[in-house]
């Protein structure tokens, strides 16, 4: 339990003759006496200092200060000062970064779209990717761009800053993001990640997976834009397998129609889903598996690092690595420009996306639901998706009950299998007699023919 705190608040400004630093920063130390090892110390700084293990001071001094300033040399005296006063008593201050990139990207992210180019940040701590590699030791917001410019190309207003309000920045090119329609074969009964569209539109998604209400009503989703025509369907509205671009057919491959949608903001609030929900009209014919995956174990969000696997209309199962588990990014659409937060990038060295595998269901390598994917790049080594809990969130809100993404145990649909069947036949007494005869001939056949080449030969 701490007993006494001691407070020191320093700070520097650009351009002070006293201060030679790069960013108007401020810092707090907080040094709490303690009877208890889990009463923490906390040193706040935009990302100034990086002090860390909740550690008790009397087993280990373990302090890393990174100031670049003469107050770096205050904090420090000031930081033992206490310490010898404090003695065992003092425990150690943890990692903030992530706390101090959260409030940063919450609070001024949105000022980066103004810098050409921009697509989109990270809303958490990411390790700077350095020449193709990742540096885990270096924290950054990452700030995602089209293209990567050469800053002697640029104007110096146009120049992403090395530090965002404080907190070093590493700009990442993963091009332009779109969203995805467009390309599939006719199955009955109809499983997930194939083709789909509106009867009414020639285009081509993916149907995503199964969600189930408190009061056990199951519905199919995948995203607005597929089956709502970016906020433009009403409920009833016909949906078709395959999608019209694909030779889906209104007069006979109806297959479920429109429940709802959750609106996508274009005005420049954030949106957190790209999400419509249907309703099959046969049971009979809609099958609660997704191709080349078979059924859903668990449902739940990424993480940065796993490899994950999407089913879609155009390019199938591919594999690549969620990159960044809550970003803030802008995506085009017919209708215009839209924001999204909290979303989860993929990204991958080779093709793994194209136009048509909107709805596409993400999941991951213990089979577990992630999301819906709902927009990529050009170059298709890179896509977005919005995550289970948020799509989770928005249904219930819709619905105005707990909505949940479907679990269930089911096979791979449409998977070729070779069987090998071998017959044993008994046979008759008749059929022995013949064999036998045959035998007999062939060998009797086969003495003479050498009894005529020996005669020949001599």
């Amino acid at each position: 339990m701490a007993m006494g705190i001691i407070n020191y608040y320093g700070g520097a400004a650009s351009g002070s003759r006293y201060w030679n630093h790069g960013s108007v920063f401020w810092y707090v130390i907080r040094i709490a006496t303690a009877n208890d090892a889990h009463d923490d110390v906390h040193v706040d700084d935009v990302y100034g200092v990086k002090a860390l293990h909740r550690v008790r001071t009397d087993i280990q001094l373990n302090i890393e200060f990174r100031f670049e300033t003469r107050a770096a040399i205050e904090s420090k005296l000031i930081f033992f000062f206490a310490y010898f006063i404090l003695g065992s008593n003092m425990v150690y201050p943890y990692d903030e970064a992530e706390r101090i990139v959260r409030l940063v990207a919450r609070t001024y992210g949105k000022e980066l779209f103004k810098y050409p180019n921009v697509v989109g940040y990270s809303n958490t701590p990411k390790p700077r990717i350095r020449k193709g590699r990742i540096v885990p030791e270096e924290k950054v917001l990452r700030v995602y761009v089209v293209k990567k410019v050469p800053e002697d190309q640029l104007r110096a207003d146009e120049i992403i800053p090395k530090r965002f309000h404080g907190v070093p920045t590493d700009v990442v090119e993963i091009g332009k993001l779109r969203a995805l329609q467009v390309h599939a074969e006719r199955y009955r009964p109809i499983p997930c990640g194939v083709s789909t569209s509106r009867a009414d539109e020639a285009a081509a998604g993916t149907i995503g997976w199964w969600v189930v209400t408190k009061s056990l009503n199951l519905y199919l989703i995948s995203n607005n834009h597929v089956w709502a025509k970016e906020n433009n369907g009403s409920p009833g509205d016909p949906l078709v397998q395959p999608g019209i671009l694909d030779g889906g057919d209104p007069s006979v491959d109806v297959f479920a129609e429109l429940v709802d949608f959750v609106p996508i903001d274009f005005s420049g609030n954030p949106n957190y889903v790209d999400v419509a929900v249907a309703k099959c009209l046969d049971m009979k014919q809609c099958y609660a598996a997704i191709m080349e995956i078979g059924g859903i174990a668990s449902a739940r969000d990424p993480v940065v690092g796993e490899t994950v696997r999407k089913v879609g209309r155009s390019t199938g199962l591919t594999l690549g690595t969620v990159t960044d588990d809550s970003a803030t990014v802008q995506v085009s659409y017919a209708t215009g420009d839209a924001l999204f937060e909290d979303v989860a990038i993929v990204e991958a060295s080779e093709k793994i996306v194209q136009a048509g595998d909107s709805g596409s269901p993400v999941i991951g390598d213990d089979k577990a639901f992630l999301g819906l994917l709902f927009a990529g790049n050009d170059e298709g080594t890179v896509y977005v998706f919005c995550k289970t809990s948020r799509i989770e969130e928005q249904l219930t809100a819709r619905f105005s009950e707990d909505v949940r993404i479907l679990t269930v145990n089911a096979p791979t649909p449409y998977e070729k299998v070779i069987e090998y069947r071998y017959v044993f036949v008994t046979p008759s007494p008749t059929l022995w007699l013949e064999s036998m005869y045959s035998f007999m001939l062939t060998v009797m056949m086969f003495s003479i023919v050498v009894g005529i080449i020996r005669a020949v030969t001599k």
